[in-house]
């Protein structure tokens, strides 16, 4: 048993508990200031302490609670990245002492169960005391909000330990209005498994202001439930203010569906349901459409290796009042129908994402059937390059787009100019940047631009490229690319896509960008 830490000397308890000042700041204050100045420091100690410890203790990690009780972890011996766990058979006095100071600050703790290792567990018996046992008479943390807990890498006997000091810092406060649950639940001891489901089930019964909830490790929707049972094991707990909700299921039940339709306050579902397929859709919606209509979900997001079922799901009643969409994963074979879609059962749609591989050009005619929808963000992963009648096509038939992302796509440069004058509101474009720059350098020397342009205003745009490209990329062809740049949107912020690429190449651009826009303008007088 570790020995408990003594944070102060019992000689100076009366006065650092006057100056209103945890006994380590005091301790520190008289260790390094003499006699004469420890008031004066102190006095202004005292309100830079409770100016900064509300921000600086709103969202933390469980290592740093820990930290505040005496022994409670150590570095383990062979692992300098990990700790072990140690909590004292009887909880002596004083030992809340730190986390009392603390505690009614921290509004958001994290758990990372990897490293929560008993220094006591048994390969066999989860013999680790519960600290709830001890604690279930006083909040640790009484105005906690929101709990994150994420372990998809980890053992039983970690979750175990995690779930125990949940059971301890968490359940006896609760009033919880976030909660992120991701834990790997597939393949472990059921022990582990009930006392997950245990927790999560007081989690929802008891936090009737939960306004956001994300359950997105692999199968966590349904290993949280009785096995066997085709139904969400919560249906009966409808939570009246819950507005974002993420799941990852493999396959969604439809008691599942029929639950998430009765949340009267969702506004933005995330589903990523790989196994998802166009007949479960359809038999789905036989126990749920029109019954229940989704009625304030105004933002979807759909991952799935099967467009077809997005295309099926989008003849349901969940999407009519969809204001933002975001389609991932999948190929696009049914990409022309499911845009056609789109523009009839959406009609308030705003914002349009498809992250898909799309190996084929959009039919610029089905581009045109989005023209009825306010959209004012289009983002399209097409891998080919964009033809000029396709941007010709978004450029004459979606004017209030403020973005237009095609970065899996190579455009040529001159369509850019083109897009740019054709979307007067636009303020954001990311594209690829093309493989040669012949095309660039042939440009630049026959580019006029015109002495005043009325469309010209802020604009930002994203360059992405590989970072092979960008290594064997000569200065002059970046001053060309650069000079290109500035004489088409002078007051232009560029950004690159940096993740691998190299740093001087980003500043360089940059620099180039803005000294050929200052000289620009100094020339046109525009």
């Amino acid at each position: 048993m570790a020995q408990i830490h003594v944070y102060h000397d019992p000689t100076q308890h009366d006065s650092y508990r006057s100056t209103h000042l945890p006994a380590e700041i005091w301790n520190s204050i008289i260790s390094r200031a003499g006699t004469s100045s420890r008031i004066s420091l102190s006095r202004v100690s005292r309100p830079l302490f409770h100016l900064t410890v509300p921000y600086i203790w709103r969202d933390v990690n469980i290592t740093t609670v820990l930290g505040l009780l005496p022994g409670s972890s150590h570095q383990h011996p062979r692992d300098p990245e990990g700790f072990e766990i140690e909590v004292p058979s009887h909880l002596p006095e004083g030992y809340f002492e730190r986390l009392d100071i603390y505690a009614p600050h921290i509004q958001m703790i994290g758990f990372t169960c990897a490293w929560l290792v008993p220094k006591d567990y048994s390969r066999h018996v989860i013999s680790w005391p519960a600290i709830a046992l001890r604690t279930a008479d006083r909040a640790l943390l009484p105005n906690l909000r929101a709990i994150s807990l994420e372990g998809k890498g980890s053992f039983g006997h970690q979750l175990y330990v995690a779930l125990d000091w949940v059971d301890a810092l968490v359940l006896p406060s609760l009033n919880l209005v976030q909660c992120t649950f991701d834990l790997k639940l597939e393949g472990i001891d059921l022990v582990v498994k009930y006392k997950a489901q245990h927790i999560l089930g007081q989690i929802l019964s008891q936090s009737p202001k939960l306004e956001y909830l994300s359950l997105q490790s692999y199968n966590a929707w349904e290993v949280a439930g009785p096995s066997g049972v085709d139904h969400f094991p919560f249906w009966d707990v409808i939570l009246q203010s819950l507005s974002y909700l993420a799941i990852t299921s493999e396959l969604l039940s439809s008691s599942s569906l029929v639950w998430i339709a009765k949340l009267p306050k969702l506004r933005r579902l995330q589903l990523s349901s790989p196994g998802l397929t166009p007949q479960h859709i359809v038999d789905c919606s036989l126990a749920v459409f029109p019954a229940e209509s989704f009625g304030a979900l105004t933002c979807l997001e759909v991952t799935t290796s099967n467009l077809g079922a997005a295309l099926y799901l989008w003849q349901t009643s969940m999407v009519e009042r969809l204001t933002q969409a975001r389609i991932y994963g999948g190929r696009n074979w049914h990409i022309d129908e499911f845009l056609r879609l789109v523009s009839l059962r959406s009609p308030h749609l705003t914002r349009l994402e498809l992250g898909l591989r799309i190996d084929s050009e959009i039919d610029p005619h089905v581009l045109a059937s989005l023209a009825p929808l306010p959209l004012c963000e289009l983002r399209i992963g097409m891998t080919r390059l964009a033809s000029t009648s396709t941007l010709q096509t978004i450029g004459d038939t979606l004017p209030l787009l403020e973005l237009l992302d095609l970065s899996l796509t190579t455009i040529d440069l001159q369509d850019l100019l083109y897009v740019y004058k054709s979307l007067p509101k636009l303020k954001r474009l990311c594209m690829n940047l093309p493989a040669e720059l012949s095309e660039v350098r042939g440009l630049v020397e026959t580019y006029s631009p015109p002495t005043s342009d009325p469309t010209w205003r802020i604009f930002s745009i994203t360059l992405v490229s590989s970072a092979y490209w960008v290594r064997w990329m000569r200065p002059e062809d970046v001053n060309l690319l650069a000079r290109l740049l500035a004489m088409a949107c002078p007051h232009m912020k560029l950004e690159l896509d940096t993740g691998r690429q190299v740093a001087a190449f980003c500043q360089s651009l940059q620099e180039s960008v803005l000294a050929c826009g200052q000289r620009l303008l100094a020339t046109t007088g525009s």
